[in-house]
């Protein structure tokens, strides 16, 4: 657990499962924003990560999703927040 992070990400509504919840596995995918620099076609981000919670912004269309990532998977993940939009979708 010590190579382990919580990592907050703050998701449109439209960009996760609806009744996602604490416990689920998840992929994250990175989409380019229209002036991206980073990525030009859509690239998986991480897999098989932890949902640790979901807390929904009321009004604002927001949804903050905590998830548990591995230390070394924390930067490129803070980095295509930067410069893409980030999707989370569920394992099944």
């Amino acid at each position: 657990m010590l190579d382990q992070r919580f990592v907050p990400l703050t998701l449109e509504l439209t960009d996760l499962p609806v009744d996602l919840i604490r416990g689920e596995i998840i992929d994250i995918y990175a989409i380019p924003n229209r002036d991206s620099k980073s990525i030009t076609s859509p690239q998986l981000v991480a897999e098989s990560i932890s949902v640790s919670s979901v807390n929904e912004r009321n009004n604002s269309g927001k949804v903050s999703v905590l998830v548990i990532l591995k230390s070394d998977l924390v930067m490129p993940t803070l980095a295509m927040l930067a410069d893409s939009r980030l999707i989370i979708v569920r394992s099944i």
